[in-house]
């Protein structure tokens, strides 16, 4: 959805993500951010990268907190330009048994770690936050997502999750994509004019490069 959107020539963009993170996200996030660096890219997109270092395995706040700061400093590997997410409360994914209660952080850990990332981010000039919480609250509560340059009203944004309330749906992954490039432009405005901010049609296009129409014979 990421490649589709973007108008201007550019490289196909590489996929370095696991699905298999939240199984060990130390490891394979130390995996990860070394097959990047090897790239020298010009561009990181890490949206969801520090969810499980705030999510996941932790007795207190305080071990939650302990780990949060083992993701940023794999992050601060990455010298250029670095798109994360902040930390959303998706609690409302328990309800479908894809994350379990105790792996969600309390609202005091989930706050911390956001302060911390925008405290860290503060201090250095190639990170841009990618707002997920705002998101994860908007579509909680269908409530409307009003971006700089893209925008889905009131009554219609709970269908942006699939129905396990934490992954999202086509039209979310291209709300997402168009979302993460808006945080984008929005500190980097000579950008603006090589984004394609029509969602319907990022959506069907992205759709269409992830699954292929089959040719007939």
């Amino acid at each position: 959805y990421l490649d589709v959107a973007i108008t201007a020539p550019h490289e196909p963009l590489k996929n370095l993500s696991s699905p298999i993170l939240f199984l060990s996200p130390e490891a394979i996030d130390t995996q990860e951010v070394e097959a990047c660096t090897n790239r020298q890219p010009t561009l990181v997109v890490a949206v969801d990268f520090l969810f499980w270092f705030c999510y996941g395995e932790g007795r207190t706040d305080a071990e939650r907190a302990e780990r949060f700061e083992v993701g940023l400093r794999l992050l601060d590997k990455i010298h250029c330009p670095l798109l994360v997410g902040d930390i959303p409360d998706a609690s409302i994914a328990t309800n479908s048994g894809i994350i379990r209660p105790n792996q969600v952080p309390s609202t005091h850990a989930r706050d911390a770690a956001n302060r911390r990332l925008r405290e860290w981010a503060a201090s250095r000039t190639n990170i841009t936050i990618v707002p997920l919480d705002a998101f994860m609250t908007a579509v909680r509560a269908n409530t409307a997502i009003v971006g700089q340059n893209v925008s889905v009203a009131a009554g219609k944004t709970h269908s942006l999750l699939q129905k396990d309330r934490l992954h999202p749906s086509p039209t979310g992954a291209a709300l997402l994509a168009l979302g993460i490039l808006d945080a984008y432009v929005n500190v980097n405005p000579g950008h603006m004019e090589e984004i394609r901010w029509n969602l319907e049609e990022v959506k069907e296009r992205g759709m269409n490069v992830a699954s292929p129409a089959k040719s007939a014979f």
